[in-house]
């Protein structure tokens, strides 16, 4: 649905604020590390909450103009109202916001972005669950936006602590992709209309499509015919092996699929079928995906239907009515792509070293905010036990940060073994399998290793199908660096994938063995 720019509030005197960058890119000084910005909003409207209620129900996504104050620094004239579904029913009034800079000074951004949303940390009791899967994407290198926090005062009223994140627009699409003349689509939100944006063929007509999806580029080209051209092959093609790879950056679709399984953020495409953009870039002629809204991560979500910490890696709610998933994953040539993708993810990011700092840097930061919110869902006492356990609210378990992390690592590692996986290069860690020799290598050359503590160690060598090809080391091992050989006359030349476990820590390296 493209915005209705109405203007019948007075416009607040005073010129454009353009704030010149801090970083790099826009919206680097804003995202960067972990910050918790102050957003004052002021509006002249004694009646501006009416107001801004009466503009949601209208359906128009109408601005009010209002006056708002980021860390000191004043924007006149900027758009406000408000958003979202589920999370608009966030008890004590505590609506999300969508901040909208340029709406009637076409000029002005913050740190050179033309809007944020502030979302409510709706159905999470930590506030954390956002932040993580955000920055997971981003260290994984996952087209998403980016996200932060901000303490948020309506008039002077402290409202509460809002997950603050970078809005999907041409300013996004320029960042990540290098361009932003291509068709961006949104997916339907889905949640009162029974249509959701399923990649489903309803025929060839570009109208059957557009309450199903919406079109968010101004000025687009050749509108709605690019998508229906994937819809139709994915659904059409008799070989998708070969039909989709020219047509679809499947790399983008397999990364996020795997990172929403993971993290068990089943409110998204495999799920509920929603929260996610598709950009036809123009550059190399293929869609790309780009997660949005994870903002129930780490099985926040309750219309799953399925155990957070066990699911399935080819989990899909409904398969017939999310072919886009179900088709890669019955498609043998594509599915063990996405395995693969899969198996990248997880052995590189999804770890308790990982992931037990990010988490605990983010509860610090934020802890005194959520503890002075007048307005959160959950008591403090549920934000402590949520980051480490379970909690069971309305009869909807909510698994914790720290206690859902290894029991899905444990869980995921069995199902890949079964899948015949094999081990993705993951970034050196404290015990670090160190390449001393050339890669690719000839026959016989040795492996160097590092290890920091006395300990088991194992350094094994997998094939393209995850079986055990060599157990070159498996003992006791003093600190410090050592070497293996490794015989390889027998074997065939090609990729292998070599695995060293010392203290609980893995480090994995691919080895291509040439003639």
């Amino acid at each position: 649905m493209r915005r209705a720019r109405f203007r019948w509030w007075p416009l607040l005197l005073g010129p454009a604020v353009i704030v010149p960058h801090a970083f790099g890119a826009p919206g680097d000084s804003i995202f960067a590390g972990l910050q918790a910005h102050t957003v004052a909003i002021d509006f002249s409207q004694p009646a501006y909450w009416d107001s801004l209620t009466q503009y949601y129900d209208d359906g128009l996504e109408q601005y009010m103009a209002a006056r708002v104050t980021v860390d000191g620094v004043p924007y006149d004239s900027v758009g406000v109202r408000l958003k979202g579904n589920a999370s608009y029913t966030h008890p004590n009034l505590k609506k999300p916001f969508r901040l909208s800079f340029d709406e009637y000074r076409d000029a002005q951004r913050w740190d050179g972005l033309k809007g944020v949303h502030l979302n409510n940390c709706w159905e999470d009791p930590t506030f954390i669950r956002e932040k993580l899967h955000l920055d997971y994407c981003r260290d994984a290198g996952i087209p998403a936006p980016r996200g932060n926090f901000a303490t948020l005062t309506l008039n002077g009223e402290l409202w509460g602590l809002y997950s603050l994140v970078e809005h999907v627009d041409r300013t996004f699409l320029s960042s990540r992709y290098g361009n932003n003349d291509g068709n961006l689509y949104k997916a339907v939100d889905g949640f009162l209309n029974p249509m959701i944006s399923d990649f489903k063929w309803y025929g060839s007509d570009p109208s059957l499509y557009h309450n199903r999806y919406e079109l968010r580029t101004d000025n687009p080209t050749n509108p709605w015919t690019d998508l229906v051209h994937v819809i139709d092959l994915l659904n059409n093609s008799p070989n998708l092996a070969t039909a989709l790879p020219p047509v679809i950056d499947l790399e983008s679709v397999y990364h996020a699929l795997a990172t929403d399984n993971l993290l068990a953020s089943f409110d998204s495409y495999a799920g509920s079928g929603r929260n996610f953009y598709c950009y036809f870039n123009p550059t190399i002629g293929q869609m790309e995906w780009t997660v949005w809204d994870a903002g129930m991560s780490f099985g926040s979500f309750w219309g799953s239907g399925t155990n957070y910490e066990t699911a399935s890696i080819t989990f899909v709610s409904n398969a017939a009515n999310r072919p886009l998933a179900s088709k890669i994953f019955a498609t043998p040539a594509l599915r063990q792509q996405y395995y693969q993708a899969y198996g990248s993810l997880f052995t590189t990011f999804f770890s308790e070293a990982n992931l037990f700092p990010q988490i605990d840097a983010i509860a610090n930061l934020i802890r005194p905010h959520v503890y002075a919110d007048p307005r959160k869902m959950y008591t403090n006492t549920q934000f402590e036990q949520n980051i480490v356990s379970d909690i069971t609210v309305g009869g909807h378990r909510k698994p914790g940060l720290k206690s859902f992390i290894p029991l899905r690592v444990a869980n995921v590692a069995s199902q890949l073994s079964v899948v015949s996986v094999a081990f993705e290069e993951t970034p050196a860690t404290p015990a670090e399998l160190a390449m001393t020799v050339p890669n690719p290598f000839p026959r016989g050359a040795k492996i160097g290793y590092g290890i920091i503590a006395e300990g088991p160690v194992t350094l094994r060598v997998f094939d393209p199908q995850g079986r055990l090809t060599a157990m070159l080391v498996d003992r006791e091992l003093a600190p410090g660096t050592h070497w293996a050989a490794f015989a390889t006359e027998r074997l065939p030349p090609g990729m292998y994938f070599c695995r060293l476990e010392s203290g609980g820590l893995v480090a994995a390296r691919k080895l291509l063995i040439v003639d």
